[in-house]
């Protein structure tokens, strides 16, 4: 992934040029279907729930749904790379640092039962 600011004569950015090979649009592809797989699915438990508790949503309330870590770091990752400059491996850096949380997550989860 190559990512570059644009900038005009008055060394202003003006744009955004974004690069990418194949490979890195199948891997943003895949992502989009998970994204979108977790969307579809938090919106028919959500429904179920609402119809349930006979609950309106307005545009304002934040709505909740469930996307693996793993995924939600990738796009984590991609959106912080569309906003800098930085040549790196698509989703390399974010597998390494969903790994860091999934060590977060396990060491929080020793200690409490080590207590």
């Amino acid at each position: 992934m190559k990512v570059q600011d644009v900038k005009k004569e008055c060394l202003a950015t003006t744009g955004l040029s974004v690069e990418l090979s194949n490979s890195e649009i199948g891997s943003i592809d895949k992502l989009l279907w998970t994204v979108d797989n977790a969307v579809e699915t938090g919106v028919n438990q959500i429904i179920e729930t609402a119809k349930a508790a006979g609950k309106q949503y307005d545009f304002e309330d934040e709505i909740p749904v469930s996307i693996d870590l793993r995924s939600l770091k990738k796009v984590q990752w991609l959106l912080s790379q569309l906003t800098r400059t930085n040549h790196s491996d698509l989703f390399n850096e974010a597998n390494r640092e969903f790994e860091v949380e999934v060590s977060v997550i396990n060491d929080a989860v020793s200690k409490e039962t080590k207590k």
